[in-house]
């Protein structure tokens, strides 16, 4: 008896899930566009971490699998239970993994870069991808991420917001639109110009806060 369509397309469906997850360990430029979370095709990616991440992924693999696959087709055998637990475990040992590879356990403050040359989010965002940065999905609150040894390096850009706040203050009659000219007339004249293109930079996991700091203020020094 012929398996029907749907069956089929769920089988496919899973063997797509699985190439997404194991192709970029053997074709790391695809995979690059494929996965954007920490992953040895990454160029900055942290060697020490690797035994975790491929821990990591063959747990996820194993887990939807056992859960989505396995579980239906075992729904009345004696093997249910134990395909059950195995499928549960892995997805939960995959989740703490993650977990335990972004537990970061210090942070610097950060570190605000002002630039008088107008940088565009698709700029940055092309500029940290050739130097192997990882771009997360538009949800993250970041625009890349660089790795040192030691730590992560974040960078945001708040450029839109900085617009959106100067002109709320300038509209107010007030000593602190008073306070905020000051402050914008200091800014121009160490930049020589109006102000463009803002960057956040913070520095995570940092195990040497002096040396974190230095590498968070390199990696932006070349935008400019």
């Amino acid at each position: 008896m012929s398996m029907p369509l749907t069956a089929w397309f769920f089988i496919f469906e899973l063997i797509g899930l699985t190439l997404v997850i194991w192709l970029p360990y053997l074709w790391p430029p695809v995979g690059y566009h494929l996965r954007r979370s920490e992953g040895p095709w990454l160029i900055n990616f942290d060697r020490t971490c690797r035994t975790k991440v491929v821990l990591r992924d063959f747990l996820y693999t194993t887990g939807f699998w056992f859960g989505l696959f396995l579980i239906r087709i075992s729904a009345n055998t004696p093997y249910f239970w134990l395909i059950v637990v195995i499928g549960t475990c892995s997805i939960f040992g995959s989740a703490f993994i993650s977990d335990s590879i972004e537990n970061y356990n210090k942070s610097t403050p950060a570190i605000t870069l002002f630039s008088a040359v107008e940088l565009t989010p698709e700029t940055l965002r092309a500029f940290l991808a050739s130097i192997g940065a990882l771009i997360p999905g538009k949800q993250q609150p970041y625009i890349g991420r660089l790795s040192y040894s030691g730590g992560y390096v974040w960078i945001n850009n708040p450029t839109a917001v900085f617009a959106k706040v100067q002109k709320g203050f300038l509209q107010r009659h007030n000593q602190e639109r008073a306070q905020y000219e000051e402050y914008l007339t200091k800014l121009r004249a160490c930049l020589g110009s109006e102000v463009r293109t803002i960057l956040f930079i913070s520095v995570l996991k940092a195990r040497n806060v002096q040396a974190g700091e230095r590498a968070a203020i390199i990696y932006p020094a070349i935008l400019t």
